[in-house]
């Protein structure tokens, strides 16, 4: 199930806010990986907020790094597994008894940011929470550097 069937499903609405990289925006890396990290982040976001609740995701770009918010409408992450929410098996304790997944997504989505230099951070908003990809932005010399590497 896509992120767009799964919102269909919970009747929830995703509220995409998308870049405008006429600019020349580039970002390096694995595009299957990072489909990847995103979309856990959305499919937690879809799957925490209410029926007839929103997602939002933007992306963002400045001088040095590429931004991806995605926020949801749910009730926010327990304070008690805050710290320990990338580690592996980490779950709230509803979905415990929900029998949903095994806890692993955060830390699969971590782990997909660091292998591209970048990190995830999260808070707690009212409501909601919000998830937050900061990437690299390619430079110059990682553009020439790519270049120069496929040619070889």
């Amino acid at each position: 199930v896509t992120c767009s069937g799964m919102a269909r499903q919970q009747s929830v609405i995703v509220e995409p806010q998308l870049l405008d990289v006429s600019g020349g925006a580039v970002l390096f890396g694995d595009a299957e990986l990072l489909r990847v990290m995103v979309d856990n982040l959305i499919r937690n976001a879809i799957r925490f907020s209410p029926s007839q609740g929103c997602v939002n995701i933007s992306v963002e770009s400045d001088p040095s790094q590429w931004i991806v918010r995605v926020r949801d409408s749910g009730p926010g992450i327990p304070e008690e597994i805050m710290g320990t929410l990338f580690d592996r098996f980490t779950q709230a304790p509803t979905e415990h008894v929900r029998g949903r997944g095994f806890g692993l997504g955060l830390s699969i989505a971590q782990g997909i940011a660091e292998l591209h230099a970048g990190s995830i951070s999260v808070r707690n908003t009212d409501p909601g929470c919000e998830f937050v990809i900061t990437l690299p932005r390619a430079t110059q010399l990682t553009i020439e550097s790519s270049a120069v590497s496929s040619a070889i």
